[in-house]
């Protein structure tokens, strides 16, 4: 992937924004039983494997090639193993591809391109929007959970339809 992605970096740098556009391909492999190595997918008893990945695209629609991306399995987790998903560090969460693929995507980047990451609402977590602030990223990251300011009111809803 190395050569793409150079290739990729070389393109962006011809423009002054790149949208970073991140997301995931789930792959079910559940009823190839000979296979082995595959994870849990979501639903109990399905397995297989995700394929995160992050795509270059021009202001103009034109992708511009791969950033970067990886590709994983989880591990099942016994009962005895499993602790409530906010007691977990991010080491420990889906949620930090987010984080990983960001730096990889940025990384290499033109200080003259400006990079605005875009993921679906599998990205909506504090720990995505504070490592972006941390690091100076612009993202747009579409809502999954109530946006809510620091008294508690809601500031939005995923679901609303505007007035």
């Amino acid at each position: 992937m190395a050569p793409h992605r150079a290739d990729t970096v070389r393109r962006a740098a011809a423009s002054p924004v790149i949208l970073a556009v991140q997301g995931t391909t789930v792959f079910h492999l559940t009823l190839h039983r000979q296979t082995q190595g595959w994870g849990p997918i979501g639903q109990a008893g399905l397995s297989g494997f995700f394929l995160h990945s992050c795509l270059a695209v021009a202001p103009d629609g034109v992708p511009l090639g791969l950033l970067g991306g990886t590709i994983g399995a989880r591990q099942p987790e016994s009962r005895e193993s499993h602790r409530p998903h906010k007691h977990r560090p991010l080491a420990e969460k889906d949620r930090r591809r987010g984080v990983d693929l960001m730096d990889e995507a940025t990384a290499d980047i033109s200080p003259t391109t400006r990079v605005m990451m875009v993921a679906d609402r599998e990205r909506d977590s504090l720990d995505v929007f504070l490592h972006a602030t941390d690091t100076g990223r612009d993202v747009v990251i579409r809502a999954a959970w109530d946006g809510v300011d620091r008294a508690g009111g809601v500031l939005w809803r995923p679901w609303a339809r505007p007035s």
